[in-house]
């Protein structure tokens, strides 16, 4: 039965590619909070091509060289805001490890106590079945999990 369900998956990979983004955000009991994306390199070099009409090349020798393309990107597929202001973020590490590209953000503001609005939408003009898996944890306790879509880039969250 396992070997069944191995080559279940394995074909229906090869027919069906996988189209995610992971992002967790973690807020600690003073508000501090980071941001960590995981993007398949590949896709994001295609949304970076679509945004730019040029192609980056994310290895690990050119991804620093890159680092401001990858950055204008993600400030304009993801925003934290409340009704009064949007949350500001810097980038502290931009990696690659195998076919993975990791972000971290540090937040600049304090997370507010008040709700603030998500907007994520990272790859979702490339690839139509693209899934943005979101975690939220405040305080190492998990507070929200959700996957956004093409059709749903937006969540509230609440502390």
């Amino acid at each position: 039965m396992t070997i069944n369900v191995f080559l279940t998956a394995l074909f229906l990979g090869w027919i069906h590619p996988l189209y995610l983004t992971t992002c967790r955000i973690d807020i600690d009991d003073q508000f501090r909070w980071e941001t960590h994306f995981r993007i398949f390199y590949d896709d994001l070099e295609d949304g970076i091509q679509l945004a730019t009409d040029r192609r980056p090349n994310l290895d690990g020798d050119h991804l620093q060289v890159y680092a401001k393309a990858v950055e204008a990107y993600i400030l304009s597929h993801f925003n934290l805001n409340t009704s009064h202001t949007v949350l500001q973020f810097s980038i502290t590490r931009l990696q690659r490890e195998g076919d993975i590209i990791h972000i971290l953000l540090n937040g600049i503001d304090k997370w507010p106590k008040s709700s603030v609005k998500m907007k994520l939408n990272i790859l979702t003009e490339v690839f139509s079945q693209q899934k943005n898996i979101v975690e939220i944890h405040f305080n190492n306790k998990p507070l929200l999990h959700e996957y956004l879509t093409k059709q749903h880039t937006t969540t509230d969250i609440q502390i």
